[in-house]
């Protein structure tokens, strides 16, 4: 668990480095331990540890501390101090032999890159095609300079979803970190960059004897309480396997996006919603593939590649057969994801097999699938908005333009409204789309992008 330390050191270092409003830190201390497992261990040179948290806007900064074992095999990690990201850790100083008064210059930093690199990253908002805000570094690339043989300044960092029940092995970004902390997602890593790592925790009773864990718990949450934070509630969790969101189709007689995107906002602050003023636009092109059959289509699956900031990746979608909805608007799907390589990305485009797990499952999905082929482009525009309710529980809005390309044709545009739970009560999903469906007069539609592209353009003359 992460907790602040018993002084009021962290929150005045917070206010002086990083913003005015402690409500924000201790929102951001809550979300993490919605993620963080409680065994999870942070070392460096000691039993430090260093958590960059990267808003979408504002300004990055780092939880500096020191973890510790308690009641076995739980780990506290106590916050003694806020740094702006290209501070360096005395401790880790230390650790190289460097006497803690000795000035610290940009070439000693970028030598030992180890006193400034995070180990974990916590962004806010969470990345929209990942299960978690927060991540742990796992797997370093460094380039050592040709002619003095002095690591350079940048490093590509592996980074894989926490949650509480652990590191998701499976799905993974790639980020380009500099010394200066300045973090930016990146799709690969440049081949000229090769890798480490390390851990180990003390015993808090062995360290801090005068302390014990209930008391850093207690004052973080005396400090929530008096700053107005309510203790959040656990993400809801589906009872089923199958994903669950609303599809809101905007006709012409809604009116244009421009008007129904702010109503929908308008309606959100009124049921008491936070979030609606910070918005992320995007542009997204997705390519989907399927056999000349359309055997993906026919088993009601759809199989897509993506190329994002941080990741590039296949996806497959899959409606179950003997569900129903229980609305006309609500969409159910089981989703699988992971992230491939750049061979990976030929080998598909070329109609060839890959490794990746998203591919491997396909004859369990469609048995009579064939060779799969690159069959339709969906290129959209989309703002995304996430809510929370004072539990911090959330959901995600999309309000999508979508275009469909083919064969040098394009048809469109869709305008929709995608609603999906990402910890919000289903129920409370429900009675949103409900309401936006009745308020601004949308059509609901239980079809996917690429359903509504293969109909358009192979089903209907």
């Amino acid at each position: 668990m992460l907790v602040l330390n018993l002084q009021d050191h962290p929150v005045e270092r917070y206010q002086e480095r990083a913003g005015n409003d402690v409500g924000d830190l201790l929102e951001i201390i809550a979300e993490i331990n919605l993620s963080l497992p409680d065994g999870w261990r942070m070392t460096r040179s000691e039993n430090n540890f260093s958590i960059l948290v990267v808003p979408i806007s504002g300004i990055s900064f780092v939880l500096k501390g020191y973890s510790f074992r308690y009641y076995g095999d739980k780990i506290l990690h106590v916050i003694d101090t806020i740094f702006e990201p290209f501070f360096f850790d005395r401790d880790d100083l230390s650790a190289l032999g460097i006497p803690k008064e000795n000035r610290v210059n940009r070439a000693v930093i970028r030598d030992n890159p180890d006193i400034v690199v995070p180990n974990l990253y916590f962004f806010k908002p969470c990345p929209d095609d990942s299960s978690s805000p927060l991540f742990a570094r796992q797997y370093e690339k460094v380039k050592h300079n040709e002619s003095n043989g002095a690591l350079t300044e940048t490093q590509y960092h592996r980074i894989h979803p926490l949650s509480k029940w652990g590191l998701d092995m499976d799905h993974y970004k790639w980020i380009e970190w500099n010394i200066n902390g300045k973090v930016q997602f990146v799709e690969y890593p440049n081949t000229l960059y090769h890798g480490k790592d390390y851990w180990e925790i003390p015993a808090l009773n062995k360290v801090r004897r005068n302390h014990d864990a209930k008391a850093y718990v207690n004052h973080l949450l005396q400090l929530m309480a008096q700053y107005n934070i309510l203790v959040p509630e656990p993400p809801e969790q589906p009872q089923t396997p199958f994903e669950q969101e609303f599809k809101l189709m905007v006709q012409e007689q809604a009116g244009e996006p421009d008007n129904i995107f702010p109503k929908v906002k308008n309606i959100l602050k009124s049921l008491g919603y936070e979030g609606l003023d910070s918005s992320v636009v995007k542009e997204q092109v997705d390519y989907y593939f399927d056999d000349q059959s359309f055997n993906l289509y026919n088993n009601g699956a759809s199989f897509r590649f993506r190329e994002t900031k941080g990741s590039a990746r296949v996806t497959l979608k899959v409606r179950p057969h003997n569900t129903k909805p229980q609305s006309a608007g609500e969409y159910r799907r089981i989703e699988e994801e992971s992230t491939i390589s750049v061979s990976q990305k030929d080998a598909l485009f070329r109609g060839e097999k890959i490794t990746a797990l998203p591919y491997r499952l396909l004859p369990y999905v469609a048995p009579d699938c064939g060779k799969l082929k690159h069959v339709v482009t969906v290129l959209t525009k989309r703002e995304i908005l996430e809510v929370k309710n004072k539990y911090l529980q959330k959901a995600e809005l999309c309000f999508d333009i979508t275009h469909y390309k083919i064969d040098g044709k394009t048809l469109g545009p869709d305008v929709e409204i995608e609603i999906e739970s990402k910890g919000l009560p289903r129920n409370d999903i429900g009675a949103i789309a409900s309401l936006l469906e009745e308020e601004l007069k949308l059509t609901p539609s239980p079809k996917s992008k690429y359903e509504r592209a293969v109909e358009w353009f192979y089903l209907i003359p």
